[in-house]
């Protein structure tokens, strides 16, 4: 059965389209959403709705009995997840703070809120570096936090060389105070002055749509300026790709999906200078920062980048490089999916009862056509890498522990090292065999080898070894069918006498019958010490 998530949040936003998205295609999640009705033109009934809204969550909590609640903004969604009462959250800050504005009424307020949030949630998403920042200085416990960016779609979003002989600016942001546009047409009418040839794409929509085509007339480049309006996200890669230079110059900013689909285009950046930009630009290496508002400083920047070529040129290469290693989407929705599984599985553990059975049960009821033999965790290649795997694992741990700055990539590989530290079978949960594995022999069913073997596993247990030590199995039976399809496995341990066909499934067999197998696959070549 599916595991089901409760999104509490605005889900027709792009940002959360693509978070429940990547939830479904890399963790099977069924998603089910929750928002506010109340537009934000009908302040005072959203407001009251915002209050009453406990009472519907939990409405729905009790008819869908979703297994966890993630839910985007600290001081709005992600409050409520908090008075939910699930047993697992995730949150998501998604601006700089989530306190903006600051100047705000309701600032002490919200930061009461989001200080509850934090202490409520298992787990706090933060989308890039500067996040964490506030965090860490509002004392939240850094365990908690996953710093990494959903990502974009890389296969969308391709790099396309433009070699045009002039500025092709697009600007992708929605047309909200917030974002400056105006700042951005001013510093184009600078250009049109000093007769700089150029051509400017302004994306979407907003309240600000027609105060800016009306600036642009002003400023006499209303024939040099498009205004798409509103276009399917189907239709940006395309725009990105005819364009050049991408311009963004926010006031706020926590990490712009936006600034990454422009640099896995091919379009050299030029931005606010903000800290939600500088964790990603650094001026005149890979893009511009722009101080807020300064206009003729943006037009001077514009004609420096245009006219340093070979500059743009190596920037755009390496802003592609950046995007595939730090924020594809396929990786990083991967690991968050993973993650949010972590979290269920700790939080509400499924306890497997252990079986039991006998060897001569084992062997009698198993229908299969071969077998083949393994060998594994042995040899020197082994027991070099296993020091290694030790040596690494104990050096991230003890940074975890002192420092507690891993990032999400070293976070993976201590998750990946610490399953290394269980019991190792011949495969795992997937399926896949170890990673130490070496065949030895593949015998068919009436080969005098498999006799052999049963007759050893029909020894009657009388006497059953009990060593009071953990196996570290290092020779295994692989069973398959017709269909060449695996249908059992046996692992054997000959230091403590222990046999299981996976981790909850033991199989018992007599003292002497341990006796006989080590003959047996010493006799078929097995260097069992």
């Amino acid at each position: 059965m599916k595991r089901k998530i409760l999104f509490l949040g605005e889900s027709y936003r792009a940002d959360a389209i693509t978070w429940m998205k990547g939830l479904k295609e890399f963790g099977d999640f069924e998603i089910i959403t929750w928002e506010l009705q109340t537009p934000n033109s009908s302040r005072f009934k959203r407001i009251l709705e915002y209050f009453l809204s406990p009472v519907s969550i939990r409405k729905i909590i009790r008819k869908e009995k979703p297994d966890m609640i993630i839910a985007e903004r600290t001081t709005s969604y992600g409050f409520l997840a908090a008075l939910s009462g699930s047993k697992t959250i995730a949150i998501a800050q998604q601006g700089r703070t989530d306190l903006w504005p600051e100047e705000s009424k309701l600032y002490p307020y919200k930061k009461f809120i989001q200080k509850y949030a934090f202490k409520k949630a298992n787990l706090i998403h933060a989308w890039g570096p500067v996040m964490a920042v506030h965090m860490k200085t509002t004392g939240v416990d850094m365990n908690k936090v996953l710093i990494l960016p959903k990502g974009i779609d890389l296969s969308l979003f391709t790099p396309l060389t433009n070699n045009s002989n002039k500025i092709e600016a697009i600007v992708t942001r929605s047309l909200q105070p917030e974002y400056r546009h105006h700042s951005i047409l001013k510093a184009f009418g600078i250009l049109n002055q000093k007769e700089i040839d150029f051509s400017l794409t302004i994306v979407g929509d907003g309240t600000r749509l027609q105060f800016l085509k009306d600036l642009a007339k002003d400023l006499k480049i209303e024939n040099k300026v498009i205004f798409t309006g509103r276009i399917p996200n189907t239709q940006l890669p395309k725009l990105l790709q005819q364009s050049n230079i991408y311009i963004s110059m926010p006031i706020t900013e926590g990490v712009s999906a936006s600034l990454f689909e422009a640099m896995a285009s091919n379009c050299y950046p030029i931005v606010s200078d903000i800290p939600g930009n500088q964790s990603w630009i650094t001026h005149r290496e890979n893009g511009q920062l722009i101080e807020i508002d300064n206009i003729k400083m943006l037009a001077e920047e514009l004609i420096w980048s245009f006219e340093n070529h070979e500059l743009r040129n190596q920037a755009i290469i390496r802003n592609r490089k950046f995007v595939e290693e730090n924020a594809n989407y396929n990786t990083n929705m991967k690991i968050i999916s993973d993650k949010y599984h972590e979290l269920l599985d700790f939080n509400s553990p499924t306890i497997t009862a252990d079986t039991y059975e006998t060897s001569a049960n084992f062997i009698n009821n198993l229908v299969f056509e071969y077998i083949e033999t393994y060998t594994f965790q042995r040899g020197q290649e082994f027991e070099e890498t296993n020091l290694l795997n030790i040596n690494e694992y104990n050096k991230l741990n003890q940074r975890k522990i002192k420092k507690n700055d891993l990032d999400h990539f070293q976070e993976l590989r201590i998750s990946e090292l610490e399953k290394l530290r269980h019991t190792q079978y011949i495969l795992d949960n997937e399926g896949k065999l170890h990673s130490s594995a070496h065949k030895t022999n593949t015998f068919k069913f009436d080969d005098q080898n498999v006799a052999h073997l049963k007759k050893i596993l029909n020894i009657e247990v009388i006497n059953r070894p009990d060593w009071m030590c953990g196996p570290k199995y290092r020779d295994a039976i692989i069973f398959y069918n017709k269909e060449k399809e695996i249908v059992s496995s046996l692992n054997i341990c000959f230091s403590c006498h222990h046999m299981q066909t996976t981790k909850n499934n033991y199989v018992n067999a007599d003292e002497s019958a341990y006796s006989y197998l080590k003959e047996f696959f010493i006799e078929i070549g097995h260097n069992i010490e």
